[in-house]
């Protein structure tokens, strides 16, 4: 549900600045890819960072994050929730019925939370911070819930674009997506 994959594969980057880009195919030209955005950013030696792009065009921003990667306990998996919904000023994140996220905001990170593997639900939701209708949901997730993995959700889209039937082919409408850290 990335649109990509969703494998833990890190580049190794030398530790101190570097420039990343984000580019995509211009299918059908002999141009090798159009630049979508770019940002400077500083790495340190040992750490494990990924890299975000959000919104579109002109608005396109990125979000450096430190990934933990540190396993929890036999039967446990962790997970952080990351908002990357330009027009959702906060977000909650739920799972089930119970919220394990409050208020994260656009391009904000919540605090790694540690889930069981054998929670009671795996289905994935988010609302508008406070709010009490789903925005998203993703309820494929059985397989989410791994031991002793790290994980990372994502809240992407625009709020704007419903999840419904008229907008199912819609690349920009509300999606919840899980991403494999570890």
């Amino acid at each position: 549900n990335t649109g990509g994959g969703s494998t833990a594969d890190y580049l190794a980057i030398a530790p101190g600045n570097a420039k990343i880009s984000f580019g995509m195919p211009k299918a059908g030209t002999n141009q090798d890819s159009v630049l979508v955005n770019e940002g400077n950013f500083t790495f340190n030696q040992g750490v494990k960072y990924s890299v975000y792009f959000a919104d579109t065009a002109t608005n396109t921003t990125s979000l450096l994050v430190i990934d933990s990667l540190n396993r929890p306990d036999s039967g446990f998996a962790r997970y952080k929730f990351i908002n990357l919904i330009p027009d959702l000023a906060s977000a909650d994140l739920y799972i089930g019925t119970t919220k394990i996220a409050s208020a994260v905001p656009y391009k904000g990170v919540s605090p790694s939370f540690v889930l069981p593997t054998n929670n009671a639900s795996t289905t994935w939701a988010i609302r508008a911070a406070g709010g009490t209708t789903n925005l998203a949901t993703y309820a494929g997730a059985a397989s989410s819930i791994s031991n002793q993995r790290v994980y990372t959700v994502v809240a992407r889209g625009y709020n704007s674009i419903p999840n419904t039937p008229a907008t199912a082919a819609d690349p920009r409408k509300r999606w919840i997506s899980l991403i494999y850290n570890q």
